[in-house]
């Protein structure tokens, strides 16, 4: 994962550089990212759930599966059936972590919003695990893990012209955009990355701007890059008088520098 890490670390760098350009607009923030760890050996589900007991930190609960008999409604009430080979661990910090754990030794992750956090996560599942008697045939450990999604956002805090933008946007190599008001009110633009993936870019009239459907740091990058150079060198063109609500800042719960929690800055080699 170190290519993860230095991509990682170039995201915040142009992120960075772009609020110089446009003093209004946010750093991108990281708004979640999805895990697939693999752990060395097998689980035993059922003694996990029984003699499950959380660290000093973070304070976790554990939610165990239904029988499989047994259903889940969803948000709209229908009923979805329960996964018995698996647990859900959870605790709550700057974001509320999920951490599915399957009988196979497989890890789902969700809330994640750093890939230190991703192995910070590993670690500590391994240590509630490896506390418990018989819920494994040895001591278990991190093997692997992969970034399944990363969505990422930020926001201009201006009116943008997002016609005059879609014109703009036409013109340039690997990008698709459509704009259907009556179906959606903003740009949905794609961006074909030089590993031959695709990003997906939703782009706002208040300027507002989410970047999703990427597993890489790299396809972050490439889309951030090319949308805010596009806005930056035409940026007196494309802002309008729409007034814009600066989104409401959640209380910090971690020290900050430049918009980035200074435990991340700090492992990835950055001074604050």
């Amino acid at each position: 994962m170190s290519n993860c890490f230095d991509e990682y670390i170039e995201l915040i760098k142009c992120s960075i550089k772009a609020k110089e350009k446009i003093s209004t607009m946010t750093y991108v923030n990281i708004s979640t990212m999805t895990i697939i760890a693999q752990l060395d050996q097998e689980i035993d589900i059922s003694i996990l759930n029984s003699n499950f007991s959380t660290t000093g930190y973070p304070i976790c609960t554990i939610i165990p599966a239904k029988e499989h008999h047994e259903y889940n409604l969803t948000a709209r009430g229908k009923k979805k059936k329960s996964f018995y080979n698996q647990t859900t661990i959870r605790f709550v910090d700057h974001t509320t972590k999920s951490i599915k754990i399957f009988s196979n030794g497989k890890l789902q992750i969700t809330g994640v919003t750093s890939p230190l956090e991703a192995e910070d996560i590993c670690k500590i599942i391994c240590t509630i695990i490896n506390k418990i008697p018989f819920c494994t045939c040895n001591k278990i450990d991190l093997i692997s893990y992969k970034i399944a999604m990363i969505n990422t956002n930020f926001c201009y805090n201006v009116g943008i012209d997002i016609k005059e933008l879609k014109k703009l946007l036409t013109k340039l190599p690997n990008i698709q955009v459509s704009f259907d008001s009556d179906r959606y009110p903003g740009l949905n633009i794609k961006h074909k990355n030089s590993d031959d993936t695709y990003t997906s870019i939703l782009f706002f009239t208040t300027g507002s701007v989410v970047i999703t459907g990427v597993k890489s740091f790299k396809g972050i990058n490439e889309a951030f890059t090319i949308i805010t150079d596009i806005i930056s060198k035409n940026f007196d063109k494309l802002k309008t008088n729409l007034k814009v609500n600066s989104p409401k800042t959640k209380k910090n719960i971690l020290s900050k520098h430049n918009g980035y929690y200074k435990k991340d800055l700090r492992c990835a080699g950055i001074k604050c």
